[in-house]
């Protein structure tokens, strides 16, 4: 085991050290930046809404008076700015001197009259920290980084042949075997990340944006190896603690070099603007930091997909108000994704409606002092969702007048942004859709089989028509048309009505239905057809089937009460 010789490392390597043992303990522990600002904390532990805190000094050797005034200058500050702020349970003055008598009853006097427990680990303490994080002590100070780099080659040779040893298991069990061997002595070694690798089939370059994202969530990097052709390897390398990427970091410089006035470097502007992510990007990654072996450096092509957790804020909705009224309209978001830019101030925001036939998007910054911000609204396909999952996307797109205004808000809460006036080219038809898919939802009420939204553009006009003319008789009123023919076999060819040249009238009562797709729906409801018109000719086929030809045919259908014998 590597041994911690602290007089003769620096102070700041000291300072980082005693830090990463005391974070990697205390997994959810941060480390304030030190500034003026930072209320004399290093290290700040919340565990059930209580605060440790840490103080770290670079100090080996005995206490001097200079020593001193910067601890007591530290704790001044915490005192001030932090303790009304938290509730404290321990201080801890954290360095690798053990205290003498005097100096402990300096501290104690220094901190008195506090009822929170206050500390000092000394060399002593860090040291058994250290000996129960070996891993540590070797990357800090031995060839814990090398030997990374040497695991790291052999995880990414993962295709290469299979290992000897007892022959027993099947060649999966052997490959699976190997392949967690090598990520268990990763994690062994790697004190500040746990590795994950997963044996997929398939191609690298055809892993959706959905896998990316999964894959990314709570990883701090992500990185995929095709294996061979039909086999790839997804590596996900997941922080131990909150601080890991202060105590190692991952990353690099990236130069991109997108055609000029291509809408790459469009992409690209977007991107240092609002944060917004991008695809295929040419260029180059240089000066690279992180896990070796892993991230190499060199020319091709980049794509940003920014990874966010809805969970980090609260529930939003976009809300329209009309002038003199307040809110018509609320619109819940969900899969939200806010990023913001690496440069600058601005930053961008996507949702969607619940039901995903809407997208959303925002961008805002201030340039020169002066706010920009823009909406954008993307329709997709509603085809085969319910009506009434769909309609309060369409009725948004249908208040967008360029009177209303859209707003920005926590669910059911304030706006969080500035109101925009929205305005929307296809309003008439989103207003033309919110009726039909009314209608769909009225007859929904009528019976038991689910029905979705058709495929308009497939739909015949006699079959839209249809939906809204039972939507019509569903909600109380008449509907009338015209016809020209009918067809019966329960009246005689010679019938006297047919040769008087007087009108007729022709009464049915009939289960209302409805035929979508070419799918019939039967409704809990009853209708009246009444025809009428003056018979002008008429012909039986071979079947005995009469059709007659009517002038100035009219047609007035109604729901009526079911027939009595017809009810249980």
């Amino acid at each position: 085991m590597t041994v911690v010789n602290w007089e003769r490392e620096s102070g700041d390597r000291v300072e980082e050290f005693a830090a990463a043992l005391i974070l990697l303990d205390n997994p959810q522990g941060n480390r304030i930046t030190p500034s003026r600002g930072d209320g004399g904390i290093d290290l700040q532990v919340q565990s059930n809404g209580r605060w440790d805190i840490y103080q770290v000094k670079k100090f080996a050797h005995t206490l001097t008076g200079s020593h001193k005034n910067q601890i007591k200058e530290s704790w001044e500050r915490f005192v001030a700015e932090t303790l009304p702020l938290k509730n404290v349970r321990s201080w801890t003055l954290v360095m690798p001197w053990d205290p003498t008598r005097e100096q402990m009853g300096w501290l104690e006097e220094l901190t008195s009259g506090y009822t929170f427990e206050v500390r000092w680990w000394g060399r002593a303490h860090l040291d058994g920290l250290a000996a129960g994080r070996p891993a540590v002590v070797d990357y800090f100070f031995g060839d814990g980084g090398r030997r990374i780099t040497a695991l790291m080659e052999q995880m990414l040779a993962l295709g290469g042949g299979i290992p000897d040893g007892r022959r027993a298991g099947g060649l999966l069990e052997r490959i699976v075997e190997r392949q967690q061997q090598i990520v268990q002595a990763l994690s062994h070694v790697d004190p500040f990340y746990k590795y994950v690798v997963e044996i997929r089939a398939g191609n690298v370059n055809d892993v959706r944006e959905s896998q990316m994202q999964a894959d990314a969530r709570g990883a701090s990097l992500v990185q995929y190896v095709q294996i061979n052709e039909e086999q790839y390897a997804g590596i996900r390398v997941l922080p131990l603690s909150a601080e890991s990427s202060w105590l190692r970091p991952i990353g690099g410089t990236f130069v991109f070099t997108p055609p000029p006035g291509s809408d790459q470097a469009a992409a690209l502007a977007d991107f240092l603007a609002y944060g917004t992510g991008f695809t295929a990007m040419p260029g180059e990654l240089t000066d690279v930091k992180g896990p070796p072996g892993l991230i190499e450096p060199g020319g091709g092509l980049f794509s940003v997909i920014p990874v966010f957790d809805e969970s980090s804020v609260p529930p939003l909705e976009l809300q329209v108000s009309a002038p003199g009224e307040g809110v018509i309209l609320r619109l819940p978001l969900t899969n939200v994704k806010a990023m913001g830019a690496p440069r600058g101030d601005g930053f961008s925001l996507t949702a969607e409606d619940v039901s995903g036939t809407l997208s959303f998007g925002f961008k805002g910054r201030t340039h020169e002092g002066t706010g920009q911000e823009t909406f954008n609204f993307r329709a997709h396909s509603s085809v085969g969702k319910y009506p009434h999952d769909v309609l309060p996307a369409i009725t948004f797109l249908a208040q967008m007048d360029g009177k209303n205004e859209v707003s920005l808000a926590v669910r059911g809460g304030r706006p969080l942004l500035k109101p925009l006036v929205g305005k929307n080219d296809s309003r008439n038809r989103a207003l033309a859709f919110v009726s039909f898919l009314e209608d769909l939802i009225l007859i929904q009420q009528h019976t038991h089989d689910a029905l979705k939204i058709p495929d308009l553009e497939a739909c015949s006009q006699k079959e839209r028509d249809l939906i809204g003319a039972t939507a019509k008789m569903l909600r109380g009123e008449k509907v009338e048309g015209r016809w020209n023919t009918f067809t019966t076999d329960g009246i005689d060819v010679n019938h006297p009505m047919f040769s008087n040249g007087e009108p007729i009238t022709i009464v049915t009562q009939e289960p209302m239905s409805l035929t979508l797709e070419g799918v019939r729906t039967e409704l809990d409801a009853w209708m009246r057809v009444c025809s009428s018109g003056l018979p002008e000719s008429r012909s039986l086929d071979a079947g005995g089937l009469l059709t007659v030809s009517v002038a100035d045919g009219k047609l007035t259908s109604e729901m009526i009460e079911p027939p009595i014998d017809t009810l249980d």
